[in-house]
């Protein structure tokens, strides 16, 4: 993506000021990099609209151009299950959206609760599917047969209120299995490391951002708006209106609530 120089936006200025009398040498470090990062960050935010997300300040910013329209907290992956940093799109978002459970977490974490306990795939909504997705009567299984390297299906958690991607998940392009998402977890945001998740984005304002993404649209979501008194209501699936450019990020530089520098633990070191 070609990149025209502009002017330095307040962060970059912020940044370059706490240079200008920072000593230690590790917080320099830090700094010189964060200028750079901003002023990146300053040439793409011209002209488009932009997601932010910070994985050491557990935060997002949503930007229109210059102007921050929308910030909130996140929930991003734990250290064994690091969130990616990448550059992408968010083409579309889903209403009451399925869970497709990936395959790791399928046979390394829920394959040992369902051979000790065989109510586990009810009692969490979750359906057994083949190869082509079809559904398969988990009684005619025999799972004490299955393991890691011996695992022929596909888990998928029914959509409502239990689902663990709550009522939008929010679909960008990427190699790693990754999209912003609601949670049925929000109690969590109260917790100041956020460090939880399997690497996918948990989202404290995912209907705000929802809005922001519908555009002239939103009617969609006001008419739809988290049914969750429908038993397993069907997922609707919604191509974004305004294109929002996503940036997930690794800074151990952020700012406040007043705008003022703020450093991060190394959360992933």
């Amino acid at each position: 993506m070609k990149l025209d120089s502009v002017e330095a936006g307040w962060e970059v200025r912020k940044v370059q000021a706490q240079l200008a009398v920072e000593k230690d040498p590790i917080k320099r470090a830090v700094l010189q990099k964060s200028a750079s990062n901003y002023a990146w960050l300053d040439a793409l935010r011209k002209g488009r609209k932009v997601i932010l997300v910070n994985i050491p300040s557990a935060r997002m910013r949503v930007f229109s151009g210059a102007e921050e329209v929308l910030k909130m907290k996140v929930i991003v992956g734990k250290k064994e299950n690091q969130t990616r940093t990448l550059l992408s799109k968010v083409d579309q978002l889903t209403i009451n959206p399925y869970w497709f459970i990936t395959r790791r977490m399928a046979t390394l974490e829920l394959l040992p609760k369902i051979q000790k306990n065989h109510q586990f795939l009810e009692d969490n909504q979750i359906r057994v599917l083949d190869a082509k997705y079809r559904l398969v009567d988990a009684h005619s299984i025999d799972w004490s047969s299955l393991h890691k390297n011996n695992f022929p299906y596909i888990l998928r958690q029914n959509s409502g209120e239990n689902n663990a991607l709550g009522a939008l998940k929010f679909h960008f392009n990427n190699p790693f299995s990754l999209y912003l998402h609601d949670t049925d977890s929000k109690k969590l945001f109260a917790v100041p490391e956020r460090f939880f998740s399997h690497g996918c984005i948990r989202l404290e304002k995912p209907k705000e951002l929802a809005l922001l993404l519908l555009g002239e649209n939103r009617i969609a979501l006001d008419t739809v708006k988290f049914n969750h008194h429908i038993k397993n209501p069907k997922p609707l699936a919604l191509k974004a209106k305004e294109e929002y450019i996503l940036v997930i990020w690794y800074s151990l530089l952020d700012f406040d609530e007043k705008g003022e520098v703020v450093y991060f633990k190394d959360v992933y070191k």
